[in-house]
């Protein structure tokens, strides 16, 4: 925490120096410290300025509708690239589950297994069943 109390006062300081060099040269109406340098970088950026105009006069608003469309369609692409490969795994996590639930359902130690065994030991026989079917007739 005190690395952060020590950062955060040189800024501060440094802003107020900031200010206050400034201001101090705005009352002159000269710069007083680093001439030349800063200068050299006023015509820096004044070329820099004049160039970013020239090039974007000379681009039109077809260009950069032409850019826009093209980056929609890029992502658009990547976008069903991704739902294919999505689809893919999903398939495959299908095929899976049905392999699973075959395999389960032929099972004899499922639930259903046990269920169908259940079934088979107390059904009762073709002659009982008609039996009966004459004694609910009656």
């Amino acid at each position: 925490m005190p690395t952060l109390w020590v950062v955060a006062s040189i800024s501060a300081l440094g802003l107020g120096i900031l200010v206050f060099l400034l201001r101090a040269e705005e009352r002159k109406g000269r710069r007083i410290v680093l001439r030349r340098m800063r200068a050299a970088l006023d015509l820096l950026i004044l070329k820099v300025h004049g160039t970013c105009r020239k090039l974007l006069g000379t681009v039109n608003g077809s260009v950069a509708r032409r850019v826009f469309h093209f980056l929609v369609n890029r992502f658009l692409r990547l976008l069903i690239a991704f739902v294919r490969g999505l689809e893919s795994v999903l398939r495959k996590l299908q095929r899976t589950n049905q392999q699973v639930a075959r395999t389960a359902a032929i099972s004899e130690d499922s639930h259903l297994g046990v269920i169908k065994e259940h079934k088979s030991s107390f059904s009762l026989t073709p002659e009982e069943k008609r039996q009966k079917r004459r004694e609910m007739l009656e």
